[in-house]
């Protein structure tokens, strides 16, 4: 049997929540940005490691909620850009391992923006 005060907390809860994960959509658009510019970076400069660095650090943010806040096809994208990422650090570069890790966060990218746009992922249609 439900109280009203446990349906109150519970309301409360959802509602909190339901904030949480529109702040995490509304900062898709800068994550895109952000990856897309780095993904340059790299592309200009594959010798350089900072682009790698800093898009793993925003990748590795998306693996760590995105399947909390309901996008789980997100949080898989997420996860093996990330390990794309980490693979290709070397020095000196792998042109395929490069590669590989530009696509799986093209891959990210493409995810994200659908869900930017849209507010849902294929997931939960």
């Amino acid at each position: 049997m439900q109280t009203a005060s446990s349906s109150a907390a519970e309301n409360s809860i959802q509602q909190s929540f339901a904030r949480i994960r529109l702040r995490f959509m509304a900062r898709l658009q800068s994550r895109i940005d952000d990856l897309d510019d780095l993904m340059i970076a790299l592309e200009m400069a594959p010798g350089n490691p900072a682009p790698l660095g800093a898009a793993r650090e925003i990748v590795h943010t998306i693996v760590g909620v995105a399947a909390t806040l309901g996008f789980p096809r997100l949080g898989d994208l997420a996860t093996e850009a990330e390990r794309s990422l980490v693979f290709a650090n070397e020095n000196p570069p792998d042109p395929g391992k490069l590669a590989n890790a530009m696509a799986a966060v093209e891959s990210l990218v493409v995810e994200m923006d659908e869900i930017y746009r849209v507010g849902i992922t294929r997931d939960q249609v």
